[in-house]
Parts: structure tokens; sequence; C-alpha cells
């Protein structure tokens, strides 16, 4: 942890002076707080755990990449990456709003323009970050829980729904996002006041990400798909990207999303045992077998 005293010593050079400093409970990966200073405004003061100053220089460039989209601004230098204890700091711009958890079809619309226009912008940019959403990497998750001393029949029930989908093509044609969850935006009322978290954003598949979306935005609370959603997430997504994504183009990507989703949920609690709070996967196991039958 931090104190204020360190931050402001740390920002000292930016003129950037806090009064109150408030550590979020959001985020898993890295220590955030709310910073505010004498005139009530408020910033964004991140400490990285784990990704390194290369790491940090790659979202910076692609956040500087995204000015006309509702994205953080980055406050401090571009070059020279501030750290504490051995970790690079972050100060990002404020957004506005709150994250919601039952989407509105409106704001299914701003989300859906938002990753078309974000696809379009990054086509043939470069990224170093590896991809992680890869036919590789599920396999690899799939088979820790194959070889885990779970029961027999939990593995068979990833394994019976890897093998559905073990063969589609996964591409590498845009940046993406990779986790654009509702819990990664802000709105007001229906506007979208900012999309945030690319801190693993990579070069990846364009129709990947907008499944990632179509599964955690488009669904009903009984995790049923509501084809009204998906239809709206469609039509404003083609429009900005300049794109023919209809339905059955996106229903392989979505049960890869969800098994991927379902298997990192269950790797992450029970095969690595990490100390965070995560989601039951069973919520995605459920999600692919509506996918599957509705669409």
């Amino acid at each position: 942890l931090i104190d204020i005293e360190q931050v402001n010593r740390l920002l000292e050079k930016y003129s950037f002076t806090f009064v109150n400093l408030e550590q979020t409970i959001d985020g898993i990966s890295d220590t955030t707080y709310i910073g505010v200073d004498k005139y009530n405004t408020q910033y964004i003061f991140r400490i990285y755990e784990s990704a390194d100053k290369e790491v940090l220089k790659n979202e910076i460039v692609l956040l500087n990449s995204l000015k006309n989209l509702p994205t953080p601004r980055f406050l401090l230098s571009n070059e020279k990456i501030e750290l504490f204890d051995a970790k690079p700091i972050a100060l990002f711009s404020y957004l506005e709003g709150e994250s919601i958890e039952s989407p509105s079809l409106k704001q299914v619309s701003k989300i859906g323009n938002f990753l078309g226009s974000f696809h379009n912008q990054t086509i043939g940019m470069n990224s170093i970050n590896p991809n992680l959403y890869t036919q590789n990497q599920l396999k690899k998750m799939v088979n820790n829980i194959q070889i885990s001393s779970f029961d027999k029949f939990t593995k068979d029930d990833f394994m019976k729904r890897y093998k559905l989908i073990q063969n589609l093509k996964i591409e590498n044609n845009c940046v993406i996002h990779g986790d654009l969850f509702p819990d990664n935006a802000k709105f007001v009322n229906d506007t979208l006041t900012g999309v945030f978290d690319f801190i693993e954003s990579c070069i990846g598949d364009s129709i990947f990400d907008l499944s990632v979306v179509a599964n955690s935005w488009c669904f009903n609370i009984d995790d049923s798909i509501n084809i009204e959603y998906i239809n709206t997430l469609l039509d404003t997504y083609n429009l900005a990207c300049k794109s023919k994504v209809e339905v059955h183009d996106i229903k392989e990507y979505m049960l890869f999303a969800s098994l991927f989703y379902a298997a990192q949920r269950f790797n992450t609690k029970y095969i690595e045992k990490r100390e965070v709070n995560v989601k039951d996967y069973k919520e995605y196991i459920d999600k692919f077998d509506n996918i599957y039958a509705q669409l």
C-alpha cells in the first residue's frame, strides 16, 4: 500500500497534489486509488503489480491513439515511467459515471459503436502484449482441469464442450480489448463516458472481442440470450467498423469465448487457487449451452 504523502512526492514534479486518496475495490491485478485535489478534481492513481514499464508504455501508446474515443488520458510522462517500490505507476483522468450490471438496449448500442470504432482504428497497429485469447491457451486451461484431482463429471463437462469449438480458427487482425465486460465501462444514464483497463490489450481476433461483449452484455438474468440486444450490438458495431458480421458468423466465437472465461475462472479459483474474488465459472457454462441451443 501507499499513503497520500508518498503519492504527492511522486507526483510533485508534475504539479499534482492530492488532499484525499482512497483505494478502490475494483480490479484484481493492480492497486488502484481515487485521488482528489484541492479543486475537487478526481484522478485515477494506479500501481501495476505485475505489468512492467514496457507493458505500461504499450497501453499509453494505445490510449494516445484513441483520443477521439471515451478512454482515460494518461497524465504523466510518456517517456519516463515513474516507479514505486520498483513497480510502475500511472495517473489517469477520472471517468465520470457508473459501471452497470444490467445494460439497457441504448447502452448496448453505445458499446457496440465504441467497439466497432476501436477495431476500425486499430487495424495495422502493433502491440507488445502476447495474445492470451487463443486456442492454445484454452486448450492449456482445459487440460489443467483434465489432469487435476477434480471429479470426472467436472472434467467431462469441460471436455465435451471444448470438442465442439476446438477447430475454430482464431485470427490476428486488430488490437482487441479482450475483457470488455460491463465493469470496464462507465455510463451517465445511457451516455458512454469511458472504457478502461487496456493493460492486456493485444493483437487478436475482432470477432472474439465482439463475442466477449455479446456474452457479457446481451444475456438476460437467467443466462438466456437477449436476441434484440445481440442484433442491436451487431448493427451498431457493423456501422462503426464498416463490417458485416451477422449472428451466424458470431455463434462459434461466442461458444469459444464462453468456454474460455469459464475455464479461466475455474483455473484461477481451483487450479491456481489465487486469493482473488472470482465469479462462478458455471455462469459461462450455462451461457455456452444457451448459445448452442438458441442461435
